[in-house]
């Protein structure tokens, strides 16, 4: 598992062995939410044979890179699946005059 947030890039390799839930749980509660960090490098130690569940905003800068590495996987036989996060505010959007900053 790689979790890249606003706290930086942690990776907790694959494992079978007692306490790992732990290990996956922990990465996963010290994300914070911030910066855009480049996800496609993130996919580069990954082969044919993987199984890549990215979970993100994909408000990030390398967002077409992270694309055609994560189709170059699929296509090489991964089996790559994308879950995309939004704001309830982009699923139902305001009426009327709004004001974004």
């Amino acid at each position: 598992v790689v979790v890249a947030s606003g706290a930086g890039v942690r990776t907790v390799p694959a494992r079978s062995r007692r306490g790992i839930l732990g290990e996956l749980d922990a990465a996963l509660v010290a994300a914070t939410p911030g910066g855009a960090p480049a996800l496609a490098p993130m996919l580069a130690p990954f082969g044919p044979s993987a199984r890549v569940v990215l979970v993100s905003d994909f408000l990030t800068e390398d967002a077409e890179a992270l694309r055609r590495r994560a189709a170059a996987l699929a296509a090489a036989g991964a089996d790559v699946h994308a879950v995309h996060v939004v704001a309830r505010e982009e699923l139902a959007p305001p009426t009327g005059s709004v004001v974004f900053e």
